[in-house]
């Protein structure tokens, strides 16, 4: 049987930016970098992806959100108002790796002023033999429809947690899951497939970001290194 564990750094970049010496935006960025003795060609290319991206996330925040941030002082010079420091933050979780696979979602949250900042989450699984970055699909046996699956296990799910008390949901649920539903939204982990919806897409703000586990089984395939 194949299965590689790969270490995993985490990188950080991290700044505060003022304006008249007073703080406007602290941004922390953190990534990852893979190291293992197998699969270094594509690791490496995995690794420059995910640097590039963060790197294109911190010019972002010291550009465009810097100056948003920036005008609470410009349009105040007085200092009449109280600043409200903008805040941008980028995490990452590895969710499941090995198996010649890796998974991982990113959170990022970004408060600019009012009254809760948003989070948005998007997420990786690679194929570490190819390189490639795999979709949902990959892991729903066929015949089956991925999509019309994976939504009647979320609706089962949603429907047990509104019988339970556990959680409320916009209406229509149905509707709301389907229109909402993304195939790119999803990792995996060492129990199963989770399928996430953002924040306010199913749910109230204060849900935060659903997830839904789906086990494996003979339709959701758990992952294994390809021996072809």
């Amino acid at each position: 049987m194949f299965t590689y564990f790969i270490q995993t750094e985490t990188k950080i970049l991290e700044e505060t930016l003022t304006v008249r010496d007073k703080e406007v935006l602290h941004y922390r960025i953190t990534y990852p970098k893979f190291i293992s003795s197998a699969f270094r060609h594509v690791l490496a290319g995995i690794n420059r992806l995910y640097q590039k991206k963060a790197c294109e996330y911190r010019q972002h925040c010291r550009t465009v959100l810097y100056a948003q941030a920036a005008e609470q002082v410009l349009y105040d010079p007085e200092g009449q108002f109280p600043i409200v420091p903008y805040e941008a933050i980028l995490n990452f979780t590895v969710t499941y790796n090995g198996d010649c696979v890796l998974s991982l979602y990113f959170d990022r949250y970004e408060f600019t002023g009012g009254a809760h900042g948003n989070t948005v989450r998007f997420s990786d699984t690679w194929r570490l033999q190819s390189g490639r970055c795999l979709p949902v699909s990959a892991f729903i046996a066929r015949p089956v429809y991925y999509k019309t699956y994976l939504i009647d296990k979320v609706m089962e799910q949603m429907e047990q947690n509104v019988a339970s008390g556990q959680a409320t949901y916009f209406e229509p649920r149905k509707s709301n899951a389907i229109e909402t539903f993304h195939g790119k939204n999803y990792f995996l982990t060492p129990k199963g497939l989770v399928v996430y919806y953002q924040q306010y897409d199913i749910a109230p703000y204060s849900s935060g970001i659903q997830n839904f586990l789906i086990p494996y089984s003979r339709t959701v395939l758990k992952p294994r290194c390809d021996r072809n």
